[in-house]
């Protein structure tokens, strides 16, 4: 068998999981995470032949050895050297070439599978990593977390001290200082709620106290309560001012949700962390975002299923990217029958 470099193979991919789909070699617990835990192997061995080195004194070219008593030097001779030195310096590179491939193409360390949970964000937190140890996991995964939690302490909507709920009580005053990343995340939100003329707007915050209610007690929002938040909506009503890095909140009473955008974002900022640790293959998973980085050792990507999509849809395989999903599966209200 021939790589795609053109070199023999003489490993071959191989991959090993406990029996039985999703079946886990050990529970591990660590203080505010939960992992379980299996194993995979990869490895891939690629040599290349020795390259052919022509011989000087090969049929049909000859070593330049003297010159004519006339001074002259031998014609065949002078093309033997030229046809050497050319054979002498791909000979070189191809050396350079196979050391390069070789290099990317090593075997890869024994890789086992480990997986945590935490609550964050409202939803359960899942982060599927292979490591080559243990200790390297939990490391990576705890690190992670505490990214997680970092901007949860920013961006979250459930914590009444958190950034963003502190600016939301500033709502109809001055423009408010904020962090960089809080920042960051508004200006981006406010990018999309441009783009898609409102159908993607974080100040839908007093329409979503209404809806969690309903939920919780299951008291249908009355139509003056509808229209009451409806005066308290609207992308247009927020400020940002790049250059002091402030945001506005034009309407008292307004309050920003940032469910749509700041799970996604913290994913991406918790992969990073994982990278950071030398962890690549990993999907994290909140609520319905998941973001994905390298797939799992020896296989194309990360196999994924979309609940209640049709059949042939409800499959997907995704390595180096993310994919959002949203429905009334978990979160939904019931009225009149």
């Amino acid at each position: 068998m021939v790589s795609c470099f053109g070199c023999p193979v003489l490993g071959s991919v191989k991959v090993y999981v406990p029996p039985g789909t999703g079946t886990i070699s050990n529970f591990t617990t660590v203080p505010g995470m939960v992992s379980t835990n299996g194993e995979s192997e990869f490895a891939v061995f690629c040599a290349t032949p020795a390259p052919h080195i022509p011989s000087a004194t090969a049929q049909g070219s000859r070593m330049p050895i003297a010159n004519r008593r006339d001074g002259s030097r031998d014609e065949r001779s002078g093309r033997a050297l030229m046809v050497f030195r050319l054979n002498l310096l791909v000979t070189s590179l191809l050396l350079l070439w196979t050391g390069s491939v070789y290099s990317t193409l090593r075997p890869a360390a024994r890789l086992h599978r480990y997986q945590y949970s935490q609550m964050a964000m409202g939803v359960q937190v899942t982060l599927t990593v292979y490591a080559p140890d243990q200790a390297t996991a939990e490391r990576a995964c705890a690190a992670a977390f505490e990214r997680i939690a970092e901007i949860e302490q920013i961006a979250s909507d459930y914590r009444p001290d958190s950034e963003l709920m502190r600016l939301c009580a500033q709502a109809g005053g001055p423009p408010i200082r904020v962090s960089e990343e809080l920042f960051t995340l508004l200006h981006r939100a406010q990018q999309l709620a441009r783009r898609t003329e409102g159908a993607f707007d974080v100040t839908v915050g007093p329409y979503v106290q209404l809806w969690r209610r309903a939920r919780r007690t299951g008291q249908f929002p009355t139509e003056q309560e509808l229209q009451e938040a409806r005066a308290r909506v609207g992308y247009e009503k927020v400020v940002l001012d790049e250059r002091e890095r402030t945001v506005q909140l034009l309407v008292p009473g307004m309050r920003l949700d940032l469910g749509g955008i700041a799970k996604g974002y913290a994913l991406d900022e918790a992969l990073c962390v994982l990278q950071q640790h030398g962890v690549h293959h990993a999907l994290l998973e909140a609520g319905g975002d998941i973001v994905a980085g390298l797939a799992p050792p020896g296989v194309a990507g990360w196999r994924i299923r979309v609940e209640n999509a049709a059949p042939e849809r409800q499959w997907v395989y995704l390595a180096r990217g993310a994919i959002s999903s949203s429905g009334d599966t978990e979160q939904y209200v019931e009225y009149d029958g």
